[in-house]
Formats: structure tokens, C-alpha cells, sequence
């Protein structure tokens, strides 16, 4: 889950602050602690006087000192390529989130519409297109880059959520990860079309309505194609090949500096370079365990809870047009005056009459 910082917070304060940040795991790796001991000696080796090969390096222009000068195109190409790698995964990161957003956007619209033209003896239809709907993005995210079956533990708790039941769970048992989500979405699509055909509706709203499936599908194949494609390993080793070769620059040209914060800068320039390659590392998978990836589960559980109350909770008022044009005008007021209500979250629970399945009908009618 990302973590929450106050970006006001004072530059020192921050930067002292070493919790869920990439420094522990760069430091974790043995390739930092390889190149700094390689500093450390070629720093100790160069202060001692009888190692004859530093003895010509304290000369100037002697063939085995370095001059900074002639380094400086690697380093800039090096730093250039390491820059445009970070801001390339971190721009596939932010599209991932997108379009999981998008998923749940689509979806909510596609609760709020049947909720407009369902009327609530007709709730039966909305909860199971609901659960069908919110099932299938649950299989999708819930472990995106596996092809393998849904696990057992998975449907137990879709199950005790009331997104699933078994009979439906002893079919969807045959089909791996992703063709569970498209066999889910096209039940969905299914209980819509017949849903409108019974209740009268008209072909329009039918279209309208499996328009917000087929975008649930269409984003889903999205986020599959940006997680598949990620930066060519070409790129990716030519990268780090130019990192280990400044790397081994750095340790000695800073080893051969008669300056006793050599250690030190080194350190550091390290730290740097290897954290920015260890943060692109983390977010180049979007839906891993790091501290940077997306809290796909909480999204899950919340778009769950939303899906619910808009179903459930979002009725016709009993007022008259007048009296429910006054209550908007006043909401309005209220919005402009920066007052908001705060809505508890929700649960799945027996008696909202999803893990009952769909047999239950509600006599009262909308006004």
C-alpha cells in the first residue's frame, strides 16, 4: 500500500527518515556492498606509500590516474538512460492504477443505470448482474498476472462475501483465472438482456447497459497488454551494464582522491544510483507486495461496498418534484458552503439478499 508522507514536511526530517523508503533494500543487495568495498581498499591502497602502482598514479597524467573530464559522457549517458527508465515504469505504473479505476468507474455506472430503469420488484435482476459483475473484476485483480485456477481459498472468500455460490463455483472450477472473469462478465451480459426483455425495457437501454460490460472487458485486456509489455530486456541490460561500469569508475576514482570524505561521497553517489534502479524495480509490478504497489485488495472490498449501496440504498425520494427540487437546491447550498456527508462503510451480509441468491422479491413498488 503507498505510503502517506506530508510533503511539507522539513528536507531533513525527510530525508533522515529511512522507513518504506528503497535505502534498506539497496543496502540489502551484495552488489552495493561489493563496489564499496572495492572503494575501500583502492582508498586504503592509494594513502600507502610502498604500493608502487598508486605511487605513479600520484603523479600527474600518469597512466594510472583518472581525470573526471574523461568520464563525463558515460556518466551523463549512464544518468540520461537511467532517468528515462524510471520515468518509462513509473508512466506505466500510473496507467495501471487508471485502469483499474476505470474498471470500477465502469461498473458503478453500470449499477447507478440499472438502479434508474430497474424498478425494486425487479431488484432480483440488478443483484445478480451486480454480483456476476463485482465477481469478475474480484478473479481478474485479485492475482492479475496468474493463468492458473482460482484457489480454493479465493471462492471461500467470495463465498462468505456473497459474490459467489457454489453451484456457480462447481462450473466456473473448470476454467483457469482469466476465463473465470470472462465467463462471469458474460453471465452478466446474459442476465442484462434478459432482464430487459422481461421487464419491457427498450433495446437502448439494453445497449447503454452492456456498454459498461463491454468497457469492463475492454479495460481488462488493457491492463493485461501494459502488464505484459514492459521495457525491452535489451534496454534494460544495456542499463545496467553502463550502472556497473560508472559504478566501477566511481570506486576508483574516488579511491585515488587524498580526501578523506571520498568513503562518504561514494557512499552516497551509490545510494542514489542503485535507488533509483531499486524504486523503478518495485514499481515495475503494479500489483506485487511492496510498499509502492496498488492496494488491489482494498479497492476490491471498497468497489464491493459500493456496489452494494448503490443497489441497495440509492432509492426514488418519496417527495413530490417540487419538494425533491428543493432538497437538491439545498444539497447545492450545502456543497458550495464545503459541508459533506460521511457515509459508513458497508458490508455484505445475509439479509441485503446477496449470498440468499436472487429469488427474493421486494412487493413495493417505486413511486
Amino acid at each position: 500500500m503507498p505510503i502517506e508522507y506530508n510533503p511539507s514536511a522539513s528536507y531533513l526530517g525527510t530525508a533522515l527518515s529511512l522507513t518504506s523508503s528503497v535505502v534498506p533494500a539497496v543496502l540489502s543487495r551484495p552488489t552495493f556492498w561489493i563496489f564499496f568495498i572495492l572503494h575501500l581498499v583502492v582508498w586504503t591502497l592509494y594513502g600507502r606509500e610502498e604500493v608502487e602502482f598508486f605511487e605513479e598514479a600520484r603523479k600527474h597524467n600518469a597512466t594510472s590516474s583518472m581525470s573526471w573530464h574523461v568520464v563525463k559522457v558515460i556518466v551523463s549517458m549512464t544518468t540520461f538512460f537511467e532517468v528515462f527508465y524510471t520515468n518509462h515504469v513509473y508512466t506505466r505504473y500510473l496507467a495501471c492504477y487508471d485502469s483499474v479505476k476505470i474498471l470500477f468507474s465502469a461498473e458503478i455506472n453500470l449499477f447507478m443505470e440499472m438502479r434508474f430503469h430497474y424498478k425494486q420488484k425487479d431488484l432480483h435482476w440488478a443483484r445478480l448482474i451486480t454480483r456476476y459483475a463485482v465477481a469478475a473484476v474480484f478473479v481478474f485483480l485479485w492475482d492479475m498476472e496468474s493463468e492458473d485456477m482460482v484457489s480454493r481459498e479465493e471462492w471461500s472468500e467470495m463465498l462468505r462475501m456473497g459474490l459467489i455460490r457454489e453451484e456457480e463455483i462447481e462450473h466456473l472450477e473448470q476454467y483457469n483465472r482469466r476465463h473465470c472473469s470472462a465467463v462471469l462478465l458474460h453471465w452478466a451480459a446474459r442476465v442484462v438482456q434478459e432482464s430487459t426483455k422481461t421487464m419491457g425495457l427498450t433495446s437502448n437501454i439494453m445497449r447503454c447497459l452492456l456498454a459498461h460490460l463491454l468497457r469492463v472487458r475492454e479495460t481488462s485486456q488493457i491492463l493485461l497488454d501494459t502488464i505484459s509489455l514492459p521495457v525491452p530486456f535489451q534496454y534494460f541490460h544495456l542499463l545496467n551494464v553502463m550502472i556497473v561500469v560508472n559504478l566501477g569508475i566511481w570506486a576508483y576514482g574516488f579511491g585515488i582522491m587524498q580526501s578523506m570524505f571520498a568513503p562518504v561521497g561514494f557512499f552516497f553517489t551509490e545510494i542514489i544510483f542503485c535507488g533509483l534502479m531499486e524504486m523503478a524495480a518495485q514499481l515495475t509490478d503494479p500489483f506485487g507486495t511492496d510498499d509502492v504497489d496498488l492496494p488491489v485488495r482494498d479497492y476490491l472490498l471498497q468497489h464491493w461496498n459500493n456496489s452494494i449501496f448503490v443497489i441497495e440504498k440509492c432509492k426514488a425520494p418519496e417527495q413530490g418534484t417540487e419538494e425533491m427540487l428543493a432538497l437538491v437546491s439545498c444539497a447545492d447550498k450545502m456543497g458550495k458552503q464545503g459541508k459533506q456527508s460521511k457515509l459508513a462503510p458497508m458490508e455484505a451480509s445475509p439479509s441485503n439478499g446477496y449470498n440468499s441468491g436472487i429469488e427474493e422479491d421486494d412487493d413495493d413498488d417505486d413511486d
